[in-house]
């Protein structure tokens, strides 16, 4: 068996990469990126390190040669995602490579008030209709996201958002990878589907308080609406698609949508995964700093 990542170089790659290794053999493991020198540690370890780009269909064919599994770690760019996965799909099937595992969204393809929702529902079933086995890891919010959140709340005392009284169960990136390589190099995960969260439920006020907390700093929550959020986001310089996408997970959070707790993490690793605390903890410096 012998098992792809794609996006190897970025930082869930490099991670789930990092933990594949411990799971199977050198030799069994094929890191596709575009940026092969950032990936001659791997390569020392045996691993073998193609080069790969989405945009560049001819390049995948050589990429995936040989390989049986694969995961598809979805590109951060807005706008042209889904034609780019859509390209990793059909090059998966031309190579003949079985399964095919997704770092998708919560509720993916629902209609839903999240900009990214329909690119993952969209690549979902990309796999689906090209009939290879299909394992969607629809991944929560990264709790590392709020770390930077937290720390501008510090420095000015107030935590802004738009989330409302919603919550998401934020999960580390260190979780999402974890889940992500006992999938990838495990058994009996085809055609199914894993929420990928955090341990618990947490809104904005809850940030704002454990912010506090840790860095002994006053913090105030501050309910915006969405498009004082896109205007906000805008005036730093985001590009109105990019502000836009970034204020509807604040939407999707007040609706519900993204109001998902699960114990898949555990499932597959065998341990429960960080808590948002946690991760803050871990940062504490960051906070701290800018107190």
């Amino acid at each position: 068996m012998t098992i792809a990542i794609t996006g190897a170089a970025g930082q869930l790659g490099r991670l789930t990469a990092q933990l594949v290794l411990e799971r199977v053999g050198a030799d069994e493991v094929v890191l596709m990126t575009r940026r092969p020198d950032e990936l001659l540690d791997l390569a020392e370890r045996g691993a073998a390190v193609r080069f790969g780009d989405f945009d560049a269909p001819d390049s995948l064919s050589a990429a995936f040669a040989g390989v049986d599994r694969l995961l598809l770690i979805s590109v951060d760019v807005l706008g042209n995602r889904v034609a780019q996965h859509t390209a990793a799909i059909d090059a998966a099937a031309a190579a003949g490579i079985d399964h095919v595992l997704y770092t998708s969204g919560l509720n993916a393809g629902s209609e839903l008030p999240l900009v990214v929702s329909h690119d993952h529902g969209a690549t979902e079933q990309a796999i689906r209709d090209r009939g290879l086995r299909w394992t969607a890891l629809r991944m929560g919010l990264y709790a590392e996201s709020q770390v930077a959140a937290a720390a501008r709340a510090v420095a000015s005392g107030h935590l802004v958002h738009n989330n409302g009284d919603g919550a998401t169960a934020y999960v580390s990136r260190e979780d999402c990878a974890a889940a992500a390589a006992a999938a990838l190099a495990g058994e009996g995960h085809e055609d199914r589907i894993y929420d990928v969260t955090g341990p618990e439920l947490v809104t904005q006020a809850q940030v704002a308080a454990l912010a506090a907390e840790i860095s002994g700093r006053p913090v105030v929550p501050v309910a915006i609406d969405d498009e004082e959020a896109a205007q906000s986001l805008m005036a730093i310089g985001l590009p109105a698609d990019t502000a836009q996408a970034i204020a509807s997970f604040g939407t999707a959070i007040r609706e519900g949508v993204l109001e998902v707790l699960s114990s898949h993490v555990e499932d597959l690793t065998g341990r429960p995964p960080r808590s948002l605390r946690d991760v803050l903890e871990a940062n504490r410096s960051a906070l701290e700093e800018t107190a």
